[in-house]
């Protein structure tokens, strides 16, 4: 029964999050503290049992952190301090996990009286507090006391929990904090979580949490999950369901194996179990589909043989599966590989003791409850796991499993190991290697050498776990020694020989030497030696690992093994040399592991990430699966199947192979919840956890089918017909090229939106339209990703590309390129770009000649209009998305696209481009603006869509456009922009030069006064500003004047949406925005902002000074209503004249000084310099430098100052890329150019500090743009001769380095076809 109910699950999640907090600092300054470690021995002075503790402790430290090598870039210091908070969290965790089993097994009537229920009110310590007076005078008046001696007992079958754990006895616990531990634990809204079975997963989990988040949080900045984090970084406990549906679907058929085996009638098929449950399904099914029971209600489940059969999926019984069956269940043995909490260890337990019952019935023999227990533990039952905290809980869950199946059950072994095992990463002639094989030796005569080859062996399990492979490399080093004595180690390897060697048996040897090895290990570990037994439980461990983590061994694998793909992972060279299939993901790597772990006719059932069915990267492990072995259940539960993983994160499948070859027999599929459900509610779970258990979505299939695939994606819903029709249907990557694009590694640096920069720079070339030569533009548009634009991409980004991307290919880390300008050949080509994230897989056609990113991978198809129609046909979206479910599309996807035919593309294509040329030329942010009008565009996309999808042969739709009219407000912004000088008010589009005072605002500024209505907007240049206000005026805002309003409300509520966050209007704005200057960021000049003081906000500040003096004799002379009138005018005056005064003084040090510090911590200007806007920049940087100005109306550029002085943290919060940090931090800058060429590049110093790098591209770019191109610098003639007479060797290679790759390139053109630009293909990729 489970008794964890959601708001159970809150109140435990809560507890444990709050009392890790509390034990983690509580212990961490116990320890400080009692051992005085920030300072050195000598002088702390301690008592001699502290003294003793505190040297065990440092040595303990010391000998953690030389099993790191030399590789880590920490000192020495800073491993010893993480080790030493690794050895808190055991300790606290340690002392957690403790307390949680005795609360479970209190509830459970295992231990009377009760101790930490009712802390120091329980009867137990009542009973302590009588009995033993003389024990009370400790902090915690005597409880300590009684729970050591309570763990004492309880060490006895679980002394991984209750034993000596590491080092956790030299961490004393604060009697507050026991107190206030134990207080939480008993709050009565956990009463019930005590009696559930998976309270320890779920503690496990909610303890590891912070430290996931925290993972998860350093990998999105880019780093990587070091090998001591991938316990903390992978952990995730699995629902109930999920391990209870792979393991009724695998020991469950196993069970029906073995009585076919055996000529047993199962009893859930004699008492007709198995027949009540499909008929219950069948009837469930139909009233859901009927509405009359909701789709989250779990179907009845009547009796206890239904509970452990409710999730069997029927299915055919293999030969394979019975012939290589168990002759008994006793034999069947069942290896969670990453076992963690123990979750499906603990509910396998449950099965097998009523298998076992059934099977003794079956035999007529009599089994006591006592006899099945220990043999289950002893015999069934295995687990690893790399974390240490994980398996005391498992171990512990399991004692608690087997108490409450029998009570009297004496616990002999356990078949569970933490692989935690740093010995082998100690140098071979470290002091605690040397010490260790020393005592072996003595002990029991095994050479050093050979018990150095197993510690060697065991190297890399501490992170790898059971995907370490030690079976050879142990057996090699056995058969070695074997060779070297003269009688074999399975008769008595320690004395002379006497006799004719007889055959050696390596696996008898094997076992004989890890028995004694074992033997004295058991000793050694329970000595007071700390440093001994502490390097002996690591080999005791290591011996435990080699025994369990054994190929060919298991008839059961099942599991949920950690996800992290491998690149994220610090140093994964083992796992890919050694998992060449799996190597992308460790699950992927499991999914191998797996099936080498079990028997001939094994089963391996692992819930995984569903990317191995489906994604390019996965196709390796996906044919070696399906090729060589029984593909027999899937259950795709997709996102959503784990409650407490919110949103779309992570995305799974249940997968049950067994190992055999391939299988004629049908395999099933379930799919609980449909491909296109993107629901994201709290109760999706609950509806999938519903569906399984009626069987919702089955399919039935032959494996082969995938066959008839590229690459074999697990696409089982396709019929017989539509996939041949697929088979044989041309792809488009047999007719096209699909590519990944421009990779620039830092976004922010090289991207802006077309409004921010100088038009006059950027080019602006129709797709279609004719580029012999490589643009020498500064600006070229770009294509990203853009998921939600179909048809058309307009041009909105654009790439920094003068001179031919540069600054972007030399852009690295570490000596290496971390930019990819790949497939350059393909830049400015005519194609479609394929948004490559998103949940609906859309394609728009480039309209302007561009480079595309790699997130905007695109197809060059020949017949562009019939590609674009094809591949935005519904038809082409659910093929895609059954090739690849996920987010990401791939361009191997991409091409396995069918070409299904497309009637009437052309004239498709045609209204399609009418209707979006008018749309653009009525948008304000494309580049083919004119003036705001009505649009036709959304209903010629849903005529299009129409279109597309209409049968064959069947006439197009009438095209009857409707025209939508565009807000109001975009018709004020339009007349701003006249007034402002970026548009031509007879609508002829984007102005890009000054036409004079006449016709535009003067500098670009729209002042706005809340003083006096004699501002800008009486200038003739805002007349189109009134006569649209005073139509609009009331749509907009009734009651407002339009200086309030555009004051108020127009920047936010208006400019800041239409412009994406990248406003080119700057609304330098007082406090209250009483006093606004609305400044275009294309007319700014250098002194725009003296401008500014000198012609707007001095003179109204003289005004206001003036009639404030005026005012001084008013407030005393006419009557009271008067003077009344003039005092409340003067206070209103004050306020805006102390407003302006602030606002005038920010002006002022922001024009000269530069912008103050946005928090107190902030670094500080380098220099004091006069604010010049930079167009290149972006907005984003120049409004950064204007933040004190622009915080009333825009805050977020405050943060970006900060940012900017600071310069830390992830790649794309550093802006010293940028002009106006070299003005404002020109020292920091300059040294970062010294060591980045690609900084040094747009700093103008590239020849100044790199001179081979600049010789060097300068050569490839003299091939790529124009013989005669030069990287001209200041003094660049002068630095380029200097290095060419002073380094005439290095010269003379460079220049034939180019020649080589001249003529490679030459050689590959030949083999192409022509193209209209050059080609540069040393990047090319897919």
């Amino acid at each position: 029964m489970m008794y964890l109910s959601p708001e159970a699950k809150t109140q435990l999640s809560n507890t444990i999050r709050t009392l890790r907090e509390r034990l983690l600092t509580d212990l961490h300054n116990a320890v400080d503290s009692t051992y005085r470690l920030s300072i050195s021995a000598t002088q702390a002075k301690l008592p001699e049992e502290e003294h003793q503790k505190r040297k065990r402790l440092e040595e303990w430290l010391k000998e953690q952190a030389r099993s790191e090598g030399k590789g880590n870039k920490e000192t020495e210091k800073q491993r010893q301090e993480r080790y030493l908070h690794t050895a808190v969290k055991l300790a606290a965790a340690t002392l957690l996990n403790r307390l949680i089993v005795i609360k479970q097994m209190e509830a459970q009537g295992q231990i009377k009286p009760k101790v930490v229920t009712g802390g120091w009110q329980s009867p137990a310590y009542q009973e302590f507090r009588e009995f033993a007076p003389e024990l009370l005078k400790d902090k915690t008046e005597g409880y300590g006391t009684l729970l050591k001696l309570l763990f004492d007992e309880l060490a006895q079958d679980l002394p991984g929990l209750f034993g000596n754990v590491g080092v956790t006895a030299l961490f004393p616990i604060p009697a507050n904090t026991l107190r206030a531990t134990i207080e939480a634990l008993d709050n009565p809204g956990l009463k019930d979580a005590w009696l559930d079975d998976t309270t320890l997963g779920w503690v496990y989990q909610y303890w590891n949490d912070p430290e996931r988040e925290a993972l998860d949080a350093k990998l999105y900045g880019g780093g990587k999950v070091e090998p001591h984090e991938i316990a903390s970084k992978t952990q995730i406990f699995t629902e109930r369901y999920m391990v209870e549906w792979l393991l009724h679907n695998s020991l469950g058929q196993m069970w029906l194996a073995i009585c076919q085996r055996q000529g047993w009638t199962p009893a859930v098929e004699a008492d007709g179990t198995l027949q009540r449950l499909q008929a219950r399904r069948e009837e469930w099914r139909e009233k859901r589909e009927r509405g009359e029971v909701a789709l989250d209600a779990l179907m009845t489940i009547k009796t206890p043989a239904e509970e452990r059969w409710k999730y069997w999926v029927s299915q055919p019984l293999t030969d394979a599966a019975v012939t290589h069956a168990a002759k008994s269940i006793r034999e069947v043995k069942i290896l969670d590989p990453a076992c963690g909490s123990g979750h499906f260890l603990v509910i396998a337990f449950g099965l097998l003791f009523a298998l076992y019952q059934e099977e003794a019935q079956h035999r007529g023999e009599s089994w006591s409850d006592r006899e099945i227990v220990e043999s289950i533990l002893e015999n069934n039952l295995y687990g690893i796991d790399i974390d240490p905290r994980a398996v005391q809980i498992a171990a512990a869950a399991l004692v608690l499993k087997a108490r409450s199946l029998s009570p009297q059950v004496e616990v002999k072994r356990l078949n569970l190991v933490a692989s935690n095992l740093q010995l082998s990463a100690l140098a071979e002639n470290d002091p605690a290697r040397v010490e260790l094989r020393e005592e072996v030796k003595l002990a029991t005569g095994i050479p050093e050498q050979l018990t150095d080859k197993i510690v060697e062996a065991l190297k890399g399990a501490d992170y790898l776990g059971s995907l370490l492979k030690v079976d050879a490399e142990v057996d090699q080093a056995i058969n070695q020694y074997e060779q070297e004595i003269s009688i074999p180690l399975q008769l008595d390897i320690f004395q002379s020989a006497v006799a004719e060697k007889p055959a050696f048996d390596s696996v008898e040897a094997k076992k004989s030497l890890l028995e004694k090895l074992e033997s004295f290990l058991n000793r050694c570990t329970s000595g007071d030696d700390l440093g001994l037994r502490l390097r002996g439980e690591q080999l005791a461990a290591g011996v435990r690992f080699l025994r369990i983590a054994r190929a060919n061994f298991y008839h059961l694998v099942v599991g949920n093994p950690p996800y992290q793909d491998t690149s994220d992972i610090v140093n994964p060279e083992y796992i890919k040399k050694e998992y060449s299939k799996g190597k992308t993901d460790l699950y992927a790597a499991f999914l191998e592991r797996g099936l080498q772990l079990v028997k001939d006719g094994g089963i391996s059932a692992l819930l995984t990430m569903r990317g191995w069915m489906f994604i390019k990267k996965f196709t390796e492990i996906r044919e070696w699966l399906l090729d060589n072995f029984d593909l027999r259940l899937l259950a795709y539960v997709d996102r959503g199947a784990f409650e407490e993983v919110p949103d779309e994160v992570v995305a799974t499948v249940m997968s049950v192979f067994q190992k055999s070859s391939p299988h004629e027999a049908i395999s099933i599929a379930l799919q609980p919840t449909a491909l296109d459900d993107n629901s994201r509610d709290s109760a999706r779970t609950k509806r999938k956890r519903a569906a399984l258990l009626a069987q919702v979505g089955r399919y039935e299939f032959l494996s082969d089918r995938f066959n008839l695939i590229k690459e074999k994606p697990l696409i089982y819903w396709w019929n017989d017909d539509f996939l041949k029709r697929y088979a044989e249907t041309p792809k488009l990557g047999d007719e096209s090229d699909v590519k990944q694009g421009m990779a620039t590694a830092n976004n922010p640096r090289f991207l802006r939106q077309h409004w921010e920069i100088n038009l006059d720079e950027l080019l602006i070339c129709p797709s279609n339209s004719n580029l012999s030569v490589l643009p020498r533009s500064k600006w070229v548009p770009y294509i990203k990703g853009a998921e939600g634009k179909v048809w058309f991409e307009p041009l909105t980004e654009v790439l920094f590309w003068e001179p031919n991307a540069l600054t972007v290919k030399l852009m690295e880390r570490d000596g290496k390129q971390t930019s990819r300008p790949q497939n350059e050949r393909f830049y400015f080509q005519p194609g479609i770009a394929v948004a490559a994230i998103g949940v609906n897989f859309k394609t728009r056609i480039h309209r302007f000649k561009s480079v595309f990113d790699v997130m905007g991978q695109s197809v060059f198809p020949q017949h562009i209009a019939d590609a674009t129609c094809l591949m935005n046909t519904q038809l082409a979206q659910t093929v895609l998305q059954a090739l690849n479910p996920t987010v990401h599309f791939q361009v191997g996807d991409i091409k396995r696209l069918p070409l299904f035919p497309i009637e009437s593309a052309d004239e498709i294509f045609t209204k399609l481009d009418e209707a979006f040329t008018e749309h653009e030329a009525a948008r304000e942010t494309s580049v083919e603006f004119r003036q705001p009008a009505p649009s036709a565009w959304n209903y010629a996309q849903t005529w299009a869509q129409t279109a597309v999808d209409r049968e064959p042969g069947t006439p197009l739709p009438p095209y009857q456009p409707t025209y939508e009219q565009p807000p109001a407000t975009n018709y004020i912004s339009y007349a701003l922009g006249v007034a402002l000088g970026r548009f031509d008010k007879n609508g002829a589009g984007i102005i890009t030069a000054d036409k004079g005072d006449k016709e535009v605002l003067p500098n670009g500024i729209l002042y706005l006064s809340a003083y006096t209505d004699n501002d800008s907007l009486k200038h003739p240049a805002c007349e189109l500003l009134h006569q649209i206000w005073q139509h609009h005026n009331a749509t907009i805002a009734k009651g407002k004047s339009l200086g309030e309003w555009l004051r108020q409300s127009f920047f936010k509520d208006v400019h800041l949406r239409m412009y994406e966050n990248r406003p080119i209007y700057f609304p330098l704005s007082s406090t209250k925005k009483n006093f606004v200057a609305y400044i275009s960021i294309h007319r700014w000049t250098e002194n725009t902002l003296q401008t500014l003081l000198a012609d707007y906000l001095i003179p109204e500040l003289s005004q206001i000074e003036g009639e404030l003096n005026d005012l001084i004799e008013s407030r005393n002379q006419g009557d009271k209503k008067n003077q009344a009138k003039a005092e409340e005018r003067y206070n209103k005056l004050q306020q805006q004249q102390t407003e302006l005064k602030t606002f005038i003084d920010k002006v002022r040090q922001c024009a000269e000084q530069g912008a103050p510090p946005a928090n107190p911590k902030d670094t500080l200007l380098q220099a004091n310099a006069r604010f010049h806007l930079n167009l290149d920049d972006g907005v984003m940087i120049n409004s950064a430098a204007l933040w004190p100005l622009l915080e009333p109306q825009w805050t977020q550029p405050k943060k970006w100052w900060s940012e900017l002085c600071n310069a830390q943290g992830k790649k794309d919060k550093d802006y010293d890329w940028s002009h106006l940090a070299a003005r404002y931090f020109p020292q920091r800058v300059d040294e970062k150019c010294q060591k980045d060429p690609s900084l040094a590049v747009v700093h103008g110093c590239f020849w100044k500090y790199h001179p081979a790098k600049a010789y060097k591209w300068e050569l490839r770019l003299q091939d790529e743009i124009a013989p005669d191109f030069t990287i001209d610098e200041t003094n660049s003639d002068q630095l380029r001769q200097e290095f060419i007479d002073n380094n005439p060797e290095l010269v003379a290679e460079l220049i034939e380095k180019e020649e080589k790759r001249r003529e490679r390139k030459r050689k590959k053109q030949d083999q192409e076809e022509d193209w209209t630009i050059p080609p540069a293909p040393d990047y090319e990729e897919e």
